[in-house]
């Protein structure tokens, strides 16, 4: 909020070297925060010069950083060096001015943590809050043959936080006891940390008798790595969730008909062409599961985008594609809507399963695909397909 300062206190900055040009110079205020990781808010020097703990219009603040034991820098916003990673920056006050600052952990950011252990400041993102990340006309379709393959292989997550808030997300069978799902589902530093319990609900059908057409159990146990818990970094925001035992998927009847992980080259995502997504959006009736496939964009290193329609409560869903055995193989996890990180402009993306994202899901058991599967022919492979 601007504000003006007297003649006075004008005077009085003046004359210790602060530079003005007007005799009614106007007065701004300075937020300071921490935005992923662990530490404290920069420090800001010189202190507020003008009333109600503001900063005359062009005064130069220099601000350092204070990561805990082991955090670096990753990025700061709001300042006058954005591209820099010292602890050390400056911001020019112009107007109402918010800096935040980024911190990542000094650890391999792909070591693998489970819950129960401290984690630092990680936020799920708008889209799963209030966001809608529908890309012009909404071409989903409602899944209703929900026991039938492939459908039977998705799950509804309902989450319980310390916080007593209660989220949803998505999550895809890649072994007899095992989920796969966001990062951001398992762990938010918003809502007090890692989910005290979350329901998993396959097949899900709407909300009234028979919905639930094999039942749910609850998991009081799920992990995810470093770079998510520890430093928030998009890249990194992935997870699982571990069942009690096989009794759910026994029930489901999948046999070994889960979803596949693999690191899949550039060249063998884009040619599956269609990013395919199902699970349980929050703006669909209560426990509908929801479908879309529609182009893939652009694969980075670390995400795949795509203009596959989604909204909040489908994180965690599988991007996946089929190949002629036929088995679909997950390439990606969505999280992220329009403007989401590592989204391509005007797309919803997923962090990309890479070596080290494959390595994590097949130390919680998901079956070790061979290198010369399907033998590498990428025109076996089909792209129009559930």
């Amino acid at each position: 909020m601007r504000r003006t300062a007297s003649a006075s206190l004008l005077l009085t900055i003046v004359l210790s070297g602060i530079y003005t040009s007007s005799a009614q110079a106007e007065c701004y205020s300075l937020t300071l925060k921490v935005a992923g990781g662990r530490g404290e808010a920069p420090r800001a020097d010189p202190r507020p010069n003008c009333s109600n703990s503001g900063y005359f219009a062009g005064t130069q603040v220099r601000l350092v950083a204070q990561p805990a034991s082991r955090f670096t820098i990753y990025r700061w916003s709001g300042v006058d060096d954005t591209k820099s990673q010292r602890l050390a920056n400056t911001v020019t006050i112009t107007g109402d001015t918010a800096v935040s600052v980024y911190y990542v952990s000094q650890d391999d950011p792909a070591q693998e943590v489970r819950k129960g252990t401290p984690g630092g400041i990680a936020r799920a993102p708008q889209e799963r809050l209030h966001g809608k990340s529908v890309i012009g006309t909404d071409q989903r379709s409602q899944v209703t043959t929900t026991t039938t393959d492939p459908w039977r292989r998705h799950a509804q997550l309902v989450m319980t936080f310390p916080s007593a808030g209660v989220f949803i997300c998505t999550g895809f069978f890649i072994a007899p006891d095992v989920l796969g799902t966001a990062g951001h589902c398992v762990y938010d530093s918003d809502e007090g940390g890692w989910a005290t319990s979350i329901e998993v609900i396959p097949a899900r059908n709407g909300d009234g008798v028979g919905s639930e057409p094999f039942g749910r159990q609850t998991s009081t146990d799920y992990w995810s790595v470093n770079g998510w818990v520890n430093s928030g970094l998009p890249e990194y925001d992935y997870g699982a969730v571990i069942l009690p035992d096989d009794t759910l998927a026994t029930a489901v009847g999948l046999g070994s008909n889960w979803f596949h992980i693999k690191a899949f080259s550039d060249a063998e995502i884009s040619a599956f062409t269609f990013a395919n997504i199902s699970g349980y959006p929050g703006d669909k009736p209560t426990g509908t599961q929801w479908y879309d496939a529609q182009e893939i964009t652009t694969v980075t290193s670390t995400a795949v985008s795509y203009e596959t329609d989604t909204a909040g409560g489908q994180s965690g869903s599988a991007v996946y594609g089929l190949s002629t055995a036929p088995r679909r193989y997950a390439y990606a996890v969505h999280a992220y809507g329009v403007g989401g990180p590592l989204c391509n402009s005007g797309d919803n993306c997923g962090p990309r399963i890479r070596d080290e994202v494959a390595s994590f899901y097949y130390n919680r058991g998901a079956p070790l695909l061979s290198d010369n599967f399907e033998t590498g022919d990428l025109s076996a492979w089909s792209s129009t397909f559930p």
